[in-house]
C-alpha cells in the first residue's frame, strides 16, 4: 500500500533524474529494487517517458551532456575518443628501434 504524496514523490524524483544523467531504464530500475512495488515502477516509468521526451525536445540529448559541451567536451563519438584526443603521442614514441632491411 503506498500513499498518494509518496507517489509523487517518487515519480518526480525519477522525472528529474533520469533527463538528466540520461539513464531512463536505470532510474526505472532504482525504483522497482527500492520499493518492490510493481505499481509503482509502472508510474515511474510514465513520469520518465514524459520527463525524456520534453527533456529531448529543449536540450537534445540529455542535460549532462549538454553540460559537458558547453565546457567543450563532446561525448557523442565516446569517451575513448576523449581519452586518446588528450594524449600526447610523444610520450609513446621512440628513438630506439632496430631496423630490418
Amino acid at each position: 500500500l503506498v500513499s498518494l504524496a509518496s507517489v509523487y514523490i517518487v515519480c518526480g524524483m525519477v522525472a528529474v533524474v533520469s533527463p538528466v544523467i540520461g539513464a531512463p531504464l536505470t532510474a526505472i530500475l532504482i525504483v522497482f529494487e527500492l520499493t518492490r512495488n510493481y505499481e509503482l515502477a509502472v508510474a515511474a516509468m510514465i513520469s520518465v517517458v514524459f520527463a525524456n521526451l520534453v527533456s529531448y525536445r529543449v536540450f537534445g540529448r540529455s542535460f549532462f551532456d549538454v553540460t559537458l559541451a558547453h565546457q567543450g567536451v563532446d561525448i557523442k563519438l565516446g569517451r575513448d575518443k576523449i581519452v586518446l584526443q588528450n594524449q600526447s603521442i610523444r610520450k609513446y614514441v621512440s628513438e630506439s628501434f632496430v631496423s630490418i632491411p
